[in-house]
């Protein structure tokens, strides 16, 4: 049962405001009604070394994976998940998918 989608749209301009780029972002929440029971929560953040992963027992993940902001995978972990190292990885934005 899918919920509404919502829909943002921002619209980014260089300094002297000649040119633009617009991303459209769009949500939408997929086949649960009670999203408090599929938790996943992450911690410490920040963190220089391990990255705590809880997930509860109605979540079923196979595969955690880390790109930058260019969606470059830097970390790819399919077993233990509930500890992730990250000492190796440099100060920067990423982004974490939990897959199944």
């Amino acid at each position: 049962m899918a919920k509404s989608a919502t829909t943002y749209t921002v619209t980014g301009y260089n300094f002297s405001g000649s040119s633009s780029t617009t991303i459209v972002i769009s949500t939408a929440t997929l086949g649960s009604n009670d999203l408090s029971k599929n938790t996943i929560k992450l911690f410490p953040n920040p963190t220089y070394s391990i990255l705590n992963l809880y997930i509860n027992d109605l979540v079923l993940l196979n595969k955690v994976t880390i790109t930058d902001v260019i969606v470059k995978i830097v970390l790819e972990q399919r077993e233990n998940l509930s500890t992730i190292n990250v000492e190796k990885l440099t100060k920067r934005v990423y982004i974490i998918n939990a897959c199944d």
